[in-house]
């Protein structure tokens, strides 16, 4: 099979991107409204973190 410019046109891959691929813009609009709605009460964190220093570690909890 000769690659003729017609087959080329048929073939081309140019443009494509992966279906998992984002754009920066696309980036910017999905993580606004993840970063905006989740915010952990500070009471959460602090029982957390006091959690962890009583155990020693995060692993042998």
């Amino acid at each position: 099979m000769a690659w003729t410019d017609i087959v080329r046109q048929e073939h081309s891959r140019k443009g494509m991107r992966y279906s998992s691929s984002m754009t920066d813009r696309e980036c910017e609009l999905a993580a606004r409204p993840v970063l905006a709605s989740w915010q952990a009460p500070l009471d959460y964190l602090r029982a957390d973190m006091a959690f962890l220093g009583w155990s020693g570690c995060g692993c042998c909890a």
